[in-house]
């Protein structure tokens, strides 16, 4: 049975209202579903000990999994595409993930992009804050894949390159999301613009020629005057 035959009968299942158990023949388990970690195990692809199999046959499905529950696992198939093991960062025994030169990535509150100008995959996310956000804003790491491994591009936009006319800052540079424009062969920027206490409640936006920066702050603003706070 292939992956997309067992995705397609939990779907099913799922759709018609049935949560009792998915009969998913020989397919093998090897997903190790922990409750008291919070994740969902690990997942995955390519070789192994049986060497050349299918994705299908390295899946683990615990028949005691709802339709609904095994649809969303499903779900999480396409990502195991490399023999490269994918495990929630919320498991208790998870290592860091470490980039290129051995250092733990920094890029919370996370925005992907694949740029069409590389096909590399650009992983855009907020500094660690210090006391006076004097080191804060967005790094990026680059990867031929999802899977790593991510090399670090550097801070492509800091606090200190905003500008407006109604606050002095420091500011505050949360969930930075980066999208390519086709008419103007541009990157992208958009963010929570905020301050200390976070009363400022702005959308940030800023540009570059190059997915790995350095972005130019264009402007900040609420959108339909409306406050933005934690956008994603």
């Amino acid at each position: 049975m292939a992956v997309h035959e067992v995705c397609d009968l939990a779907l099913r299942h799922a759709a018609t209202g049935q949560n009792s158990r998915v009969p998913v023949p020989a397919v093998v388990a090897r997903l190790n579903w922990s409750p008291a970690g919070r994740s969902c195990g690990r997942l995955r692809a390519g070789g192994g000990a049986g060497g050349g199999r299918s994705a299908a046959g390295h899946v683990v499905m615990l028949l005691a999994l709802g339709s609904a529950a095994l649809a969303a696992c499903c779900a999480l198939l396409p990502l195991a595409a490399a023999d490269t093991w994918i495990e929630s960062g919320l498991y208790p025994t998870t290592p860091h993930w470490n980039d290129t030169d051995g250092n733990r990535i920094e890029a919370h509150a996370a925005g992907m992009l694949q740029a069409p100008t590389d096909q590399r995959w650009y992983w855009y996310g907020e500094s660690k804050k210090d006391g006076n956000l004097k080191d804060h804003g967005v790094n990026c790491y680059s990867a031929p894949g999802l899977g790593g491994p991510w090399r670090n591009e550097g801070q492509v936009f800091h606090q200190s390159d905003v500008a407006v006319h109604d606050s002095s800052g420091p500011f505050i540079v949360e969930r930075p999301k980066v999208l390519f424009n086709n008419l103007t062969k541009k990157f992208v920027l958009w963010f929570h613009l905020d301050t200390g206490g976070y009363k400022y409640r702005h959308v940030g936006v800023a540009t570059s020629d190059t997915a790995n920066g350095h972005f130019t702050f264009h402007a900040g603003f609420k959108p339909d005057g409306i406050n933005s706070l934690d956008m994603s």
